[in-house]
């Protein structure tokens, strides 16, 4: 799925045993569409969470949705021992 801008941070200061990405993705899509990206990510990436999502239209003749989601990604700490 095309975006628009794709950014992410790395949540620092934390003593969790793992990483933790917080993911921001600016996108335009139909529903459907918004829908199946969704799920694919849930199928195909069990270690991120959609944490937000917001959506706009443009006006209520357009079937795009102009959408921004906030996700969480967890990786495992590598111990060095």
């Amino acid at each position: 799925m095309p975006t628009d801008e794709l950014s992410y941070v790395l949540e620092t200061g934390t003593t969790q045993p793992y990483w933790r990405y917080r993911v921001t993705v600016d996108m335009k899509a139909d529903y459907p569409e918004l829908r199946r990206f969704i799920a694919m990510l849930s199928s195909e990436l069990p270690n991120v969470s959609l944490d937000t999502i917001r959506c706009r239209r443009e006006n209520v003749i357009t079937s795009s949705l102009t959408c921004q989601l906030a996700f969480s990604a967890f990786f495992q700490k590598q111990s060095h021992g």
